[in-house]
């Protein structure tokens, strides 16, 4: 899929709101219980 700028500043908000909140990609998902790789491609 193509990253267009709405997809970049959600994916930013994401990131944004994951970190401030103290996690990692790979601790988040084990948290909400989903496949790393899988939460990081969405």
């Amino acid at each position: 899929m193509k990253k267009t700028g709405s997809h970049v500043r959600i994916g930013a908000a994401i990131r944004n709101r994951r970190e401030a909140q103290g996690f990692s990609q790979e601790s988040y998902a084990d948290k909400i219980r989903m496949h790393r790789t899988y939460y990081s491609a969405i």
